[in-house]
């Protein structure tokens, strides 16, 4: 054991058993409990292949593992992304990923928030795990 370690070990105060843990004073309010980011991901998988199912028309094996990437690669809901780039990352052609794209847009399950300027931005996608109903998206495709 490193000493660093085992000083910061015996530095400790002896805990009274029947005093609350600071742990346990956060979990007793459910509200305030961080959720783990892990599990987050995980329960956002589970929950786009439950809704997978029902969905009519079915997405296509290549809509699914964009959106499985898109999810990996999402931070608070939004993924930043380029056809190019994603057409080079699956090896197929940028229409294929165009008609994925379209595919999870009119499904329900990506949303453009911000389109990317040819060659010198990436496009901001909302990815979701629940289905919503596409509204009047004038921005058809990435960039």
């Amino acid at each position: 054991m490193n000493d660093t370690l085992r000083r910061w070990l015996e530095s400790g105060k002896p805990r009274d058993e029947n005093a609350p843990s600071s742990s346990s004073a956060q979990s007793s309010d459910p509200k305030k409990k961080r959720a783990n980011p892990v599990v987050a991901k995980v329960l956002g998988y589970r929950q786009f292949f439950g809704r997978l199912e029902g969905l009519e028309p079915p997405l296509s094996p290549g809509a699914v593992a964009l959106w499985c990437w898109l999810w990996t690669c999402e931070r608070k809901g939004l993924s930043r992304c380029t056809v190019r780039r994603l057409a080079k990352r699956f090896r197929v052609g940028t229409a294929t990923v165009e008609r994925w794209l379209r595919a999870l847009r009119q499904a329900g399950f990506v949303q453009t928030v911000r389109r990317g300027k040819p060659g010198r931005s990436a496009s901001v996608v909302r990815v979701r795990v629940k289905p919503k109903p596409p509204h009047s998206d004038t921005r058809s495709d990435l960039r």
